[in-house]
């Protein structure tokens, strides 16, 4: 349950604190480097002011179990969290009120990405799946699939292409705007 905070230069340890009660699953930045978010096996997600090191809020009603993944849309407004309960939550990082549940996977959530327009929100599942979200309004857009467990996700930049790796042995590159596999 500890975060540990290195500097580069020389791989010192500045800072490391408690932060769950169980081991610490997934952390990530936000834009701007002012917040850390963590999720863990103890179903609760953080954030935590990296300049004061203090918790800011614990956000309630987090999960129902591990939290797979977390990451920041690009103005730090919102928080999107994954679960090995099958569920994809979106997070007010101001007021850390649950916004949205998106409910479609029908086994782990393990990976979240976002489009640098903050349009497209994606998932990869362990049901062999990357869906494909609308972030404002929930609607699932497209459900990608996968031979097998879905691991890892991303977007590129220019908000064309998702990566999907996947223990099926592959990595699949995929048009977003039509779904097709290139």
């Amino acid at each position: 349950g500890v975060i540990r905070l290195w500097r580069f230069a020389d791989a010192k340890q500045i800072y490391f604190f408690k932060a769950h009660s169980d081991w610490v699953r997934t952390i990530a930045f936000s834009n701007d480097s002012r917040l850390l978010a963590s999720g863990s096996a103890d179903k609760t997600l953080k954030l935590w002011n990296l300049h004061t090191r203090k918790c800011l809020k614990t956000l309630q009603q987090s999960h129902i179990n591990v939290v797979r993944s977390v990451i920041f849309n690009h103005d730090d407004t919102k928080l999107i969290s994954c679960s090995a309960d099958e569920i994809i939550k979106i997070w007010s990082v101001d007021t850390g009120l649950c916004l949205n549940t998106l409910t479609h996977h029908t086994d782990d959530v393990l990976s979240v990405a976002i489009s640098t327009d903050d349009k497209i929100l994606a998932s990869g599942s362990y049901d062999k799946t990357v869906k494909l979200w609308n972030l404002k309004t929930g609607e699932c857009l497209k459900t990608l699939k996968h031979t097998d467990k879905v691991s890892s996700i991303a977007i590129t930049t220019d908000n064309q292409i998702l990566v999907s790796s996947s223990h099926d042995k592959t990595i699949k590159l995929w048009n977003i705007l039509t779904g097709e596999s290139l």
